[in-house]
């Protein structure tokens, strides 16, 4: 009797095991936080949503740009979701806990399209940008960049901003180890990627700042 309730103990539990397996195979994502996580200069910084940070905006970069033929084309940098910590958060006696101004911006993608191409087939579009595997990181150049690639960028406590577009990524790297195209219960359509990567940012002046041990979740939608 005594092994015969081990035995059903030992059953239960892995009944239970594989449930939660399944459970986090088919969570769904709108209910996942966002996150953004690197050693900077071997420091770690997390921005986790609703944990230290209560803010994402989804943003692009548009320019009109010509080409030979004199014909306007729609130049798109982006789509870009920015990540960002809140001020006044919460009051503790004695004082005031005032969160930091740092936030994070990502634009995965660079690609171009003319206006009439991107309001036929945007969605399309849109989702064409995100596919599993290793990105570059955007040069000055973006107007004739002739893949896609990655800019990230870094507001510090001091609301300076850094870049990876302003100095060279050698060494570099920016794996998507998963992409998941969602439509909301209020019918916007999102991506939502997972992904690694290192890289250095740069401020204005040429300083710079190795990002190690990189992480994200982040959410795209399209505008």
């Amino acid at each position: 009797m005594h092994n015969l309730l081990k035995l059903s103990f030992f059953l239960f539990a892995i009944i239970l095991l594989s449930n939660a397996c399944k459970d986090d195979e088919t969570t769904n994502p709108e209910s996942r936080d966002d996150f953004f996580i690197a050693d900077f200069d071997g420091a770690e910084k997390n921005l986790t949503f609703s944990t230290n940070s209560y803010n994402i905006t989804f943003v692009a970069q548009n320019a009109e740009t010509f080409d030979s033929t004199g014909t306007l084309v729609s130049f798109t940098k982006g789509p870009g979701a920015k990540l960002s910590q809140d001020t006044l958060l919460a009051t503790f006696l004695g004082g005031l806990d005032f969160k930091t101004n740092e936030s994070v911006t990502m634009f995965f993608g660079q690609n171009v399209f003319t206006e009439r191409e991107w309001t036929l087939d945007s969605l399309n579009n849109f989702n064409a940008i995100f596919q599993t595997g290793t990105y570059p990181y955007m040069d000055g150049d973006t107007a004739n960049a002739a893949i896609p690639g990655i800019e990230i960028r870094w507001t510090d406590e001091d609301l300076k901003t850094w870049s990876t577009l302003n100095g060279t990524q050698s060494g570099s790297s920016f794996n998507l180890s998963k992409t998941e195209p969602f439509t909301t219960s209020d019918g916007d359509f999102q991506n939502k990627v997972d992904g690694t990567f290192n890289c250095k940012l740069y401020d204005t002046a040429g300083n710079s700042i190795n990002l190690t041990n990189g992480t994200f979740f982040m959410t795209f939608q399209i505008l």
